[in-house]
């Protein structure tokens, strides 16, 4: 650790901090061959996370388009059934200013051209959390929500998942389908040990 100092001019902090390189980053996928030529939409993503999907799943042979918004994804979803050729999977993005974003899920449910087509929830752990985000996930049986920051085996995962291609189990901290029942949660008491306010705040969602 150091710093540069000129008067009138500011000062520069440095440090160096040794890390491992992760392992789940590099970690070789055995891909699906059933991966290969399914279609995904994406929705409402940033860029970061729009070009982390279209790298990763390029990679797998998957073909994947983006949608910005709502009125978007209709569209290309209207043109995609016109066409015949139906997208096999349907990610959307819950921004981090929004504690809810489930309009677009829930209207796709209620289509009975749509209905069948299953859908990946990108959102932070705050949001996974919520009361909303549990009824929802409990209502409809094909949405499965996937924690932020994403990661290449997380994400694997969870479209084996959805596409039910395998028995790889999905790893709980980064994944959530279903939601716990009110005696679920009657029966399970936490006791956290933290001085720290943030903390606090985080552990209570």
């Amino acid at each position: 650790m150091g710093v540069f100092s000129k008067e009138g001019q500011g000062s520069t902090f440095w440090f160096t901090v040794p890390v491992k390189i992760s392992t789940q980053q590099t970690e070789a996928l055995k891909v699906h061959p059933a991966m290969a030529g399914k279609k995904v939409l994406v929705v409402g993503a940033s860029q970061g996370i729009n070009r982390f999907l279209q790298a990763e799943m390029s990679q797998w042979g998957i073909n994947t388009r983006l949608a910005t918004g709502e009125d978007e994804a209709q569209q290309e979803l209207s043109d995609s059934v016109k066409s015949q050729t139906p997208y096999d999977l349907i990610i959307t993005n819950m921004p981090i200013d929004r504690a809810v974003h489930l309009g677009l899920s829930s209207t796709l449910f209620n289509d009975p051209q749509w209905l069948a087509i299953p859908q990946i929830i990108l959102s932070s752990l705050a949001q996974r959390g919520t009361a909303t985000t549990l009824n929802h996930s409990k209502t409809y049986e094909k949405v499965l929500f996937l924690t932020k920051p994403l990661v290449k085996k997380s994400l694997y995962l969870a479209l084996v998942h959805v596409w039910h291609l395998g028995s790889e189990k999905l790893a709980d901290v980064t994944v959530l389908q279903g939601a716990m029942s009110s005696s679920d949660e009657a029966m399970n008491t936490v006791l956290l040990v933290e001085d720290n306010n943030v903390n606090q705040m985080v552990t209570k969602g």
